[in-house]
């Protein structure tokens, strides 16, 4: 139970893969706070608190986590389910939509760090779509801004993780790998001990 009282938050939490990160985590033995459109979207132990939030929408995540933290404390894990954002972009160019991926991930990320205790460990996670056809030149620049805000972050003692899931497979096969990523990070994360 590496995750023995902490409190964890799982932004997007109303769809397969978001139950599955919310049910993960309090097997490790989290506090969880999901938040999503609909509760009933899912089926989510009881013991797990649900906060309404469509991230779609582009509700207001410093909204969503000063209240996370107002009603439970600082947290100490964030895992942002990207899949509940915007479902389809179009871009003029590649530097257009690398500036659109560089705004979600940051805007999610920067609201969250007045409301995480010292040594806290953000995780991104995003599916990648079948028919969704990428520049590779994006994928670099991607990868080369993660790397970049990833040491960014490290000086401020946040740890961040990102992963993503082939689209094309079923969900089972989804849902399971988010579960074996998340054990991966719970290995490599290094959690501060309970105050």
């Amino acid at each position: 139970m590496k995750l023995f009282g902490k409190l964890v938050v799982v932004a997007g939490g109303d769809n397969e893969v978001g139950a599955a990160a919310t049910t993960l985590f309090r097997q490790q033995g989290a506090k969880v706070v999901f938040t999503g459109r609909s509760r009933e979207l899912v089926s989510v132990e009881s013991s797990s608190h649900f906060i309404r939030c469509d991230m779609a929408t582009g509700e207001s995540m410093e909204d969503l986590y000063a209240e996370v933290a107002v009603r439970f404390g600082k947290f100490d894990m964030l895992f942002i389910n990207s899949d509940c954002t915007k479902e389809a972009w179009e871009f003029s160019s590649i530097e257009e939509e690398l500036e659109a991926v560089k705004e979600v991930i940051t805007t999610g990320v920067e609201a969250a760090v007045p409301f995480l205790n010292p040594g806290a460990a953000i995780t991104i996670y995003h599916t990648e779509k079948p028919d969704q056809t990428v520049s590779p030149i994006l994928v670099d620049m991607i990868d080369a801004f993660m790397m970049d805000y990833t040491r960014q972050l490290a000086q401020s003692g946040i740890q961040l993780f990102v992963f993503k899931a082939d689209g094309g497979l079923n969900m089972d096969t989804i849902v399971r790998q988010v579960g074996e990523k998340i054990d991966q990070m719970l290995k490599e994360v290094a959690v501060a001990p309970p105050q």
